[in-house]
């Protein structure tokens, strides 16, 4: 049986006002029992970029194939992607490290041609939570009305 996490959710959140430093300060904090706030399901970012670079397009198809095709294996995975086995491991185990999802080694047995048992063991990949989001928190709302409006509304000489 597949295990889940708590949460269904992961989110990855645009914070102008984090910092590299800070994140590990609370890190450590929290492992020493001085803070309680820290957020087991979301990482912060000062930069976009770094967001961006570490869940490409393949990480997320990725990730989406197991929530919505639940492979028995990284063998099936690359199947439903298409792609590579070299390059779905990698990304899996990249995915696996960013604590999105978990590769469980699973003890298989299955007959040779012989009739004989062949034990053996194959990655099953998990997906940890259901959904990614990327938040990123605006200061002040906008209201798109309001701009538009004051965009196009006519102006007078005096």
């Amino acid at each position: 049986m597949k295990k889940q996490s708590k949460s269904k959710v992961f989110i990855f959140r645009y914070d102008p006002a984090s910092s590299f430093e800070g994140m590990f300060e609370e890190f450590w904090a929290a492992v020493d029992g001085k803070l309680s706030s820290i957020e087991p399901h979301v990482v912060r970012s000062n930069s976009l970029e770094a967001l961006s670079t570490n869940m490409t397009k393949n990480r997320l198809r990725l990730f989406a194939t197991l929530v919505e095709r639940r492979p028995t294996n990284l063998t099936e995975l690359a199947h439903f992607l298409q792609k590579d086995y070299a390059l779905v491991r990698r990304d899996a185990r990249i995915l696996e490290g960013m604590g999105l999802i978990k590769l469980e080694k699973v003890g298989k047995e299955a007959h040779n041609k012989q009739g004989s048992k062949v034990k053996f063991s194959e990655v099953e990949p998990v997906p940890l939570y259901k959904r990614i989001i990327f938040d990123f928190p605006v200061a002040e709302p906008v209201s798109v009305k309001k701009r538009f409006l004051n965009s196009h509304r006519p102006r007078f000489a005096a």
